[in-house]
């Protein structure tokens, strides 16, 4: 069994979207696509009071100025006010962004927090955690890889076979003692 990953998003051209303020309809884009839990944050149990968004998002370990700056802000009217951008200008990019692709825009702020991924993945795979594979499939789709799977079987077998064999070599391997080259 062969295991491939890939990556999906090399090479996309970037789209420039026809806007008067470019960087502030990125921003508002970053912001609608941010999850209500990072902007709205949760009643801590202990204290039974809700942090602020910038120290829930911090706590987190985001450390992405951009996404620090619009996570503090709860709503579109906020949004507005904070850019001094017209709220028809608001209802406008509205309609251009339901156009895009959102998973696209959620993996742009998300690609951004790779490093925390990638190190929380290594700390939850030293502590065997048994959700270690769903991380890695999560982290896999945040950042846009695909992993496929290629079975090459011979004339006759089965997969029942081939699982058989697959799992009588790992027996095996795994009785070996292991050298210090290992």
């Amino acid at each position: 069994m062969e295991t491939i990953v890939q990556n999906q998003s090399e090479n996309k051209p970037t789209i420039i979207e026809d806007v008067n303020r470019p960087h502030e309809f990125q921003l508002y884009v970053l912001w609608k696509s941010i999850p209500y839990y990072f902007k709205n944050p949760p009643v801590d149990k202990r204290t039974g009071t809700a942090p602020s968004a910038l120290d829930f998002m911090l706590s987190l370990g985001i450390d992405d100025d951009d996404l620090l700056e619009v996570g503090q802000l709860r709503n579109q009217g906020e949004f507005a006010v904070k850019y001094g951008i017209n709220k028809d200008t608001l209802t406008h990019w509205n309609k251009k962004i339901a156009l895009r692709n959102p998973l696209e825009d959620v993996q742009n702020w998300a690609k951004r927090l790779s490093k925390n991924v990638v190190m929380a993945m290594y700390n939850n795979a030293l502590s065997k955690n048994l959700n270690a594979d769903k991380d890695r499939l999560n982290f896999l789709k945040v950042t846009g890889w695909t992993e496929l799977t290629r079975v090459e079987m011979e004339a006759g077998q089965t997969l029942a076979g081939l699982l058989r064999a697959s799992l009588a070599k790992k027996a095996i391997e795994s009785t070996k003692p292991k050298t210090d080259g290992q």
